[in-house]
């Protein structure tokens, strides 16, 4: 008899020692983080946009990292996150059980808006171009390019993008493909030389019209030299419309030999000037 309630006693011992170390795993057990209907997520300045926790336990308590980009609230499972300014905030959630989660929000900018002539029905108003003959452009009373500059401009600030000031591409880079893939560049204060690796380039230079082709006078801008031609016959681009050059002022009274519009000129022999 004393042999069984030994036995019994060692028995139920060992079952509690097995229930406490079971308690004891399950308390120490870390508690999963919270999840969400997203982990990344987008919207524009002043507009909102929804995620949903998709566990733990409520209330939760949301935080923003930076409420200069995005402000944050919440109603029972569902935040509301709406956009200030552009950049990216991580927002941070705490459940009742102190569990803990965050995703993140980029804030886009909403796209600027070229303000071109408009009638009174809101209609947009096209007018001549300089020496056309028919009506086929848009214009921002006689500042289209300031207008057009100033929408970029406002556009890559908006969206983080970097600008490299006071450098120069001097020669575009070819892949083994024979595809463009970035270019050479020259600062013109310190004369570095970098390198710009790109999937795609643009070559928006300006004209020609300060190579004073033939010594006619022109009121184009300082960089007009033929910049992004020339880069582009290097690189093997085809030039569209080689047989004429245009530049301003298109249009002359005097002297009575170049009365009209000098504008188009020979793109060959100027390539043969210039390369």
């Amino acid at each position: 008899m004393k042999s069984f309630f030994s036995s019994v006693v060692t028995a139920a011992l060992c079952l509690c020692s097995f229930a406490f170390v079971s308690c004891n795993k399950n308390e120490n057990k870390t508690p999963d983080p919270l999840t969400f209907s997203v982990t990344k997520a987008e919207v524009e300045v002043g507009k909102t946009v929804e995620v949903t926790v998709k566990n733990g336990t409520q209330p939760f308590t949301v935080k923003s990292s930076d409420e200069k980009i995005a402000t944050v609230k919440v109603e029972k499972e569902k935040i509301t996150v709406t956009g200030v300014a552009g950049g990216t905030a991580t927002i941070s959630v705490v459940d009742k059980n102190q569990t803990t989660g965050s995703f993140t929000v980029t804030v886009k900018a909403a796209a600027e808006k070229l303000e071109f002539d408009k009638a009174e029905d809101g209609t947009m108003i096209t007018t001549h171009g300089g020496g056309t003959s028919r009506k086929r452009m848009h214009a921002a009373a006689d500042y289209s390019g300031a207008e057009i500059m100033r929408t970029l401009r406002d556009e890559v600030l908006n969206r983080s993008i970097e600008v490299v000031d006071f450098t120069s591409a001097i020669e575009l880079l070819l892949d083994e493909t024979g595809r463009c893939a970035g270019a050479v560049l020259q600062n013109m204060e310190t004369k570095e030389i970098l390198v710009a690796r790109a999937k795609t380039v643009i070559l928006a230079t300006g004209g020609a019209g300060r190579l004073h082709y033939q010594g006619f006078p022109t009121s184009n801008h300082y960089g007009a030299t033929a910049d992004g031609l020339v880069l582009g016959y290097r690189a093997g681009a085809k030039l569209l419309y080689p047989d004429t050059l245009q530049y301003h002022p298109t249009g002359a009274a005097y002297p009575e030999q170049i009365f009209g519009a000098p504008k188009n000129l020979r793109l060959q022999e100027f390539l043969a000037k210039v390369l």
